[in-house]
């Protein structure tokens, strides 16, 4: 993970070296730059006001906000926006028929809705970018169910293929083929 962003973003005259951000602390007052940040890992410290931490605590001290709000701004700040369009264009899926499925734009993600065989919403998934280490998340108090339960009804012969997860269940349903797809665990 690349924090660069995080801290280019609150400090100035800056200079990097090595995957290493040397600045003026934004702490406290100096003529001598004493501000180290890695960014590779997110820790910082200063050897003149020893301040220290990571990404998150870096961001609570210096907007005066609480861990939890940084770590929105964190998220914010690191992980690209990850729309339907891009979903539809990664699984070479077209986006109204996604948009059928129910699928749609979150914040800065995309939300696929789990329904159940009367499609009633039992549950969201978040699909977050490619480049977020959390690549899947839950909405609070989903139930974890098989992806596609509703589609049953309109299935026809003997068979139903299980797939992992949902974009592989609708590629197959986009070109007839019934499935239902076993969300991961992350």
């Amino acid at each position: 993970m690349d924090y660069e962003k995080v801290f280019t973003k609150y400090v100035t005259d800056y200079e990097i070296k090595e995957n290493e951000l040397n600045c003026l602390c934004p702490f406290h007052e100096e003529d001598t730059p004493s501000f180290y940040a890695n960014l590779e890992t997110g820790l910082y410290h200063c050897f003149g006001c020893g301040a220290k931490g990571n990404a998150i605590t870096f961001i609570s001290k210096i907007e005066g906000i609480n861990n939890k709000e940084a770590w929105q701004k964190l998220q914010d700040l690191m992980y690209v926006i990850y729309t339907l369009e891009d979903y539809a264009s990664e699984k070479n899926l077209p986006i109204e028929y996604l948009k059928e499925l129910g699928l749609k734009n979150g914040k800065n993600n995309v939300v696929i809705p789990y329904y159940d065989t009367d499609k009633k919403t039992i549950a969201i998934r978040f699909r977050n970018h490619p480049f977020n280490p959390q690549r899947f998340s839950w909405k609070k108090d989903s139930k974890t169910i098989p992806y596609g339960l509703w589609k049953i009804p309109e299935f026809t012969g003997d068979y139903i293929i299980i797939v992992e997860g949902e974009s592989d269940a609708q590629t197959l349903w986009h070109y007839g083929i019934q499935a239902i797809g076993i969300p991961r665990s992350n």
